[in-house]
């Protein structure tokens, strides 16, 4: 009999170690996207506003001023990649705190809602500049 309570407790540890493994990947998982939006946030932002600086210097007639307004939008979405990216460091270092002196997590942690918010806030802005870049290159007939 001790046998077979032996062999159900070894299984239920094996599911235990099972779901643990599943629970770590699927947490690298979300972090790795997670990293991976942040990233591109910051590098399309700055890409447009190297784009855009460039083609402002080498340009020889004065430009409409919503190319000027486009290039502040990626550069105000660089600036929030940076702030998201620094709120998730945050986030991560507040929910490893609480892994290590075993508290509860808060699932509606303010750090991780405003990390997500204003990365959210950098694509919208690298979409305001590129429409407002285009409209200002339709406009100067560029």
């Amino acid at each position: 009999m001790s046998n077979v309570k032996y062999m159900e407790t070894k299984a239920k540890l094996r599911t235990l170690e099972l779901q643990q493994a599943r629970a770590f990947e699927h947490f690298r998982s979300v972090i790795s996207m997670a990293e991976l939006a942040l990233k591109s946030a910051i590098l399309v932002n700055g890409a447009a506003c190297i784009a855009l600086l460039t083609f402002i210097g080498n340009s020889t007639r004065s430009e409409n001023i919503l190319i000027v307004v486009g290039l502040f939008s990626f550069a105000t979405g660089v600036l929030l990649g940076a702030v998201a990216t620094f709120l998730a460091y945050l986030t991560q270092n507040e929910f490893m705190r609480q892994i290590n002196e075993n508290e509860e997590h808060d699932e509606k942690e303010w750090r991780k809602i405003w990390a997500i918010r204003v990365c959210g806030s950098s694509y919208v802005a690298f979409f305001l500049g590129a429409t407002l870049a285009g409209w200002g290159f339709l406009v100067c007939n560029i």
